[in-house]
């Protein structure tokens, strides 16, 4: 490794005024439930560092991870500034070539986007460790139906119909689109079957 090459942190932001940060990941808590337990080192996006930054000691991943935080998609003024969705890209550093490989991007509510990233930041810092832990099943029904709950519950009567349809629709065919490896050989599943 040079000691004295530089290299450029992500930067998403389109926008000069958007405050944003990109945090360097040595580990997340097991029982995390914000990213203030998302451990690692803070840089500003888009600067310059050394390349060896990266690597700060023995405790981070041998490919480094990060977050970046570029602000909201579209930022607002006065009392709707809060409104817009924030982005949050997670980059994974490719040593040969130097560069940053995006491996995972959310666009949510400020207090959303954390819950909807950590599964694939556990993912990568598990294959980065040289385990790929079984997914808990249970887990990952528990977040999708709390996320589902809290989206639901902002929105009246009347529309909820309108969009668990169009949910149910848009699931519906990423069933059909993975076909028969999501339901195995098949076992279960009745062909021909009809509505009367």
């Amino acid at each position: 490794m040079d000691p004295d090459k530089k290299i450029r942190l992500p930067l998403s932001s389109t926008r000069r005024s958007q405050i944003g940060y990109t945090k360097l990941l040595q580990r997340i808590d097991p029982r995390s439930r914000s990213p203030f337990e998302w451990h690692g080192r803070l840089f500003r996006s888009g600067t310059w560092i050394l390349e060896s930054k990266l690597w700060p000691d023995g405790t981070y991943p041998r490919t480094p991870l990060l977050v970046e935080h570029a602000g909201a998609d579209n930022p607002a003024r006065g009392w709707n500034r809060h409104k817009s969705d924030n982005t949050v890209v997670l980059w994974r550093y490719e040593r040969v070539g130097s560069t940053f490989v995006e491996v995972g991007r959310v666009a949510a509510p400020a207090g959303m986007w954390a819950a909807l990233l950590e599964p694939l930041v556990r993912d990568a810092l598990a294959r980065d460790a040289g385990v790929a832990p079984a997914p808990d099943l249970d887990l990952i029904r528990l977040r999708i139906t709390r996320f589902l709950s809290a989206e639901l519950d902002l929105i009246g009567d009347a529309d909820r119909g309108r969009v668990l349809t169009l949910v149910h629709d848009e699931l519906a065919g990423r069933i059909a689109e993975w076909g028969d490896g999501l339901l195995g050989s098949g076992v279960g599943v009745r062909t021909g079957s009809r509505v009367v």
